[in-house]
């Protein structure tokens, strides 16, 4: 049994790996958050109005989602969702998006101290970061492809754009031994 002044101090290649993902998976999140904050900022410059709130609170957030929706860029919501080809709509990318961004700043080292140098352990961590990055992925590439428009600049070609999410994903969950996948 582990007392709870019990910390694993050794590193090894399996723990390392494993907190090298939770590291990417974090930075990944807050370059999401910054980004959110960025277009913000960018909609209120336009409108007149700054604030510098935004994953502080639910209705926060969902302010957000209300201005980009009042913005010219309501008319492209639709156009992003079929070229992204969105499996939900954009309200609920973001929202999927802000819970996972949530779950990786706030929960998935959680428990994870022990349990990352078996296998089984491992395993889980990469399933658990692979759908919370998907998720924030989907929606970062929501925010880009919003703030290129506002910037009314060229959006990159599809293929890059088809392939943004998954690449993500195998950047922050790769591990030099595919047996912790």
């Amino acid at each position: 049994m582990r007392g709870v002044f019990d910390i694993e101090f050794e590193r090894t290649d399996y723990s390392d790996q494993g907190y090298a993902i939770i590291g990417r998976a974090l930075a990944y999140a807050q370059g999401f958050e910054g980004d959110c904050r960025a277009l913000r900022k960018m909609l209120e410059a336009k409108a007149g109005t700054l604030d510098e709130s935004l994953f502080d609170d639910e209705q926060s957030f969902r302010d957000f989602i209300e201005a980009i929706h009042r913005e010219p860029l309501s008319k492209q919501l639709g156009r992003i969702t079929k070229m992204l080809h969105l499996t939900h709509d954009v309200d609920e990318v973001l929202h999927l998006a802000r819970a996972s961004r949530n779950e990786i700043a706030h929960e998935v080292c959680l428990g994870r101290q022990f349990d990352i140098e078996t296998i089984e352990g491992r395993t889980s961590l990469v399933n658990e970061v692979s759908i919370a990055i998907r998720r924030i992925a989907e929606a970062h590439l929501v925010m880009l492809v919003l703030m290129t428009l506002v910037a009314r600049e060229s959006l990159p070609a599809g293929h890059y754009l088809d392939s943004y999410c998954e690449r993500v994903v195998e950047w922050i969950c790769e591990t030099d031994d595919s047996s912790g996948q």
